[in-house]
C-alpha cells in the first residue's frame, strides 16, 4: 500500500488537474501564482519568511509602503482575501504540510 504522503501527494495532483480541466484555477489546491503588484508580492514573501510571527496591518502595510486600510483594500483586491485571513490560511497550510510530513506531536505544531 502507497505511503499516507504519497495518497495526499495524488489527490492534490488529481485535484489540480480537475480544477484546471474545468476552468476554474480558483479552486485549485495548488498556491496561486505570484500577484503582479510588487507591492503585494513583498507583503505576501514577508508574510511567508514571519508566519511564525505576530503579523499586524500596520507592520504589513509599511512593508508594501501603504497607509493600512490602503494595503487592506488593495490586498483584498489584489489577491482575493482579506490581510490576516490570508495569513491564517499560510500558517494552516504549513501546519497541514508539517502534519503530513513530520512525526511531531500536534501540540508541537500548533506552537510553531
Amino acid at each position: 500500500m502507497p505511503a499516507p504522503a504519497a495518497l495526499l501527494y495524488l489527490d492534490g495532483a488529481t485535484l489540480q488537474f480537475l480544477a484546471l480541466a474545468a476552468g476554474q484555477a480558483a479552486m485549485s489546491p495548488v498556491e496561486p501564482e505570484r500577484p503582479r503588484d510588487a507591492r503585494m508580492a513583498q507583503v505576501i514573501d514577508y508574510v511567508e519568511a514571519h508566519y511564525d510571527k505576530a503579523l499586524t496591518i500596520a507592520e504589513l502595510a509599511a512593508i508594501a509602503c501603504l497607509s493600512p486600510g490602503h494595503l487592506t483594500r488593495t490586498f483584498e483586491a489584489t489577491i482575493g482575501l482579506p490581510v490576516l485571513s490570508h495569513v491564517t490560511e499560510r500558517r494552516c497550510e504549513r501546519a497541514k504540510k508539517m502534519l503530513t510530513i513530520t512525526q511531531l506531536p500536534v501540540a508541537e505544531i500548533a506552537y510553531c
